[in-house]
């Protein structure tokens, strides 16, 4: 067996003034948080960036959303497991040096079942879901509008084929 090794890509490092970088946070806020004490946890995330000399760009407000996969969280003596989580997400430019406090900072919070820190750049990268919804939408309805007698009828004579093919393979 032969092996293929993968070719590393270097990804530059995005530079921002002063030797600062842009980051980006996401992160899962526990379930059982209320709603009217949500922005108290947001403002807590804010708040460590602020701290450290950071700078907001941007935010996503936290939506409850269900978990792809059950996540579980030591809290204290417990060990709750979660199928729903507030996700948000927060966009901050600081420097390289600072990082890392904010990293030991967001592992303290209690509330925060999950987060993930990258670097990117400034620039607004978010990519509306309800434009890519629509997007696909209409290209659902032209395809099924374009479909035509021939193609059924090729389909048809395909499937013949499929089957006199089975057949000579049993045979």
């Amino acid at each position: 067996m032969s092996e293929t090794k993968a070719k590393a890509v270097k990804i530059p490092k995005v530079k921002s003034a002063e030797g600062k970088a842009v980051y980006e946070v996401g992160y899962l806020v526990m379930p059982s948080v209320s709603l009217e004490l949500l922005p108290r946890e947001v403002d807590a995330i804010k708040e460590i960036i602020s701290k450290v000399g950071g700078e907001l760009i941007s935010e996503g407000v936290p939506e409850m959303k269900p978990l792809a996969y059950i996540m579980v969280k030591a809290v204290g003596a417990t060990r709750p497991r979660f199928d729903t989580a507030y996700f948000g997400w927060v966009k901050f430019e600081t420097t390289r040096e600072s990082i890392s406090e904010v990293k030991k900072a967001l592992d303290a919070m209690e509330k925060i079942i999950r987060f993930l820190l990258i670097e990117t750049v400034r620039e607004n990268t978010l990519y509306g879901s309800k434009i890519l919804k629509d997007k696909e939408e209409g290209d659902k309805t032209e395809a099924s509008s374009s479909k035509t007698d021939d193609t059924k009828a090729s389909d048809q004579s395909s499937e013949e084929d499929i089957d006199k093919a089975v057949e000579k393979l049993i045979a």
